[in-house]
């Protein structure tokens, strides 16, 4: 159960029942996954952009994977949109101090992009992810062959052999 949630529940006072907000028809939002490590602070791209539809009434649900290194307008100023790879939106949002920063950039330029208005984000580094997982009780994963790789990234950025 997610942080929030239960100092919500545990706020509550005895014998009150919550009201549940009115269910929207359609929400909109961005997943966003970036290569940001423990004790690091710069500005990243995206490495996964997801687009997800959400309708709660109908309990229906759609998701797009956008490719990382699709090429797009990004409404970067007052000009001429720049021509860029749609995971540069974040961190260009970021470094030039766009309103809203990295995030709002990205969802205003899935925006211009797709023709959706983008009302929400998440926003998920590895570390963040790990949490979810575990959350939920871990993922077991079967890999039936033998994996060889000479230079299997770790954590710090330097490479493992794994055989």
């Amino acid at each position: 159960m997610p942080a929030a949630a239960v100092v919500q529940a545990s706020e509550r006072l005895v014998g009150e029942s919550p009201t549940p907000a009115p269910l929207p028809d359609q929400v909109t939002l961005l997943v966003m996954g970036v290569d940001r490590r423990e004790g690091e602070d710069w500005d990243t791209r995206t490495d996964t952009m997801m687009l997800a539809s959400l309708n709660p009434r109908q309990k229906h649900a759609a998701v797009l994977s956008i490719p990382r290194d699709l090429w797009v307008s990004i409404p970067y100023g007052t000009g001429r949109p720049l021509e860029d790879r749609i995971n540069a939106a974040n961190v260009i949002g970021e470094l030039y101090k766009h309103p809203g920063g990295g995030p709002a950039l990205a969802m205003q330029t899935v925006a211009l992009n797709f023709g959706v208005s983008v009302e929400h984000y998440v926003y998920v580094d590895m570390e963040a992810f790990r949490r979810f997982v575990d959350s939920i009780g871990g993922i077991d994963v079967d890999v039936p062959s033998t994996v060889v790789d000479y230079e299997y990234p770790t954590e710090d950025y330097r490479t493992q052999k794994i055989d």
